[in-house]
């Protein structure tokens, strides 16, 4: 019987999004810090 598991597609979505998870975090709060120092609100 073959060894149970994802399918070669869901094995390589799921590295991908390893990396483009993280990225679009980064990406995001970097536009929240500069939004608040644009609005002159305390950066924490």
């Amino acid at each position: 019987m073959p060894p149970v598991g994802l399918s070669l597609v869901a094995q390589v979505t799921a590295h991908m999004m390893l990396i483009v998870l993280p990225a679009i975090f980064k990406i995001s709060y970097l536009v929240r810090l500069t939004a608040l120092k644009q609005l002159g609100l305390p950066v924490n």
